[in-house]
C-alpha cells in the first residue's frame, strides 16, 4: 500500500501497473494441478492476488487513477524484473516489508534481489517493521 501510495503520488501522469506473483509451493505449472488435491491451495494464492490487485485498483480509483493488473506466477523476483522489461517499464516501485535484519538475512528479500538484479531502476518503499 506505502508503495503504491508513493507511485500514484510521485508519478501522476504515468501509467502504473499492479503486479502480484503468484509463488506457488509445487513445481508443476498452474493448469497442471486443476482436479488435484493441490487446486485447492492453488485457490487460496489466486484468491489472495484478486484481493489485493482489488485493493490497490480502489486505492488508486480513491485518488482518480487507474491502474492495470496483473497476475503472474513463479519466482517472485525474476517474474517482477521480466514483466517490467516486457511492458517497457521506466521505473519498478515496490514495498519492503521492514523485516528484521536476521530475517532477511536467513530468507533474503524479494525487494533487495530485484534491487540487485533488475536494469531498471527500483524504488524501495519502506512499510512498518515486522516481527518475523
Amino acid at each position: 500500500t506505502d508503495a503504491l501510495e508513493y507511485a500514484l503520488e510521485t508519478f501522476p501522469d504515468a501509467t502504473h501497473t499492479g503486479l502480484h506473483v503468484l509463488e506457488v509451493p509445487f513445481d508443476r505449472p498452474r493448469d497442471a494441478v486443476r482436479g488435484t488435491y493441490l487446486e485447492e491451495l492453488l485457490h487460496e494464492h489466486e484468491t489472495r492476488a484478486e484481493t489485493v490487485l482489488e485493493s490497490a485498483t480502489t486505492l488508486a480509483e480513491d485518488r482518480g487513477v487507474t491502474i492495470d493488473t496483473e497476475t503472474v506466477a513463479g519466482d517472485p523476483a525474476a517474474e517482477i524484473i521480466d514483466y517490467a522489461e516486457a511492458i517497457d517499464a521506466d521505473q519498478l516501485v515496490m514495498g519492503s516489508h521492514g523485516r528484521s535484519l536476521a530475517a532477511r538475512l536467513f530468507t533474503g528479500s524479494v525487494a533487495e534481489r530485484v534491487a540487485h538484479r533488475s536494469p531498471l531502476t527500483v524504488t524501495l518503499v519502506r512499510g512498518a517493521p515486522t516481527a518475523e
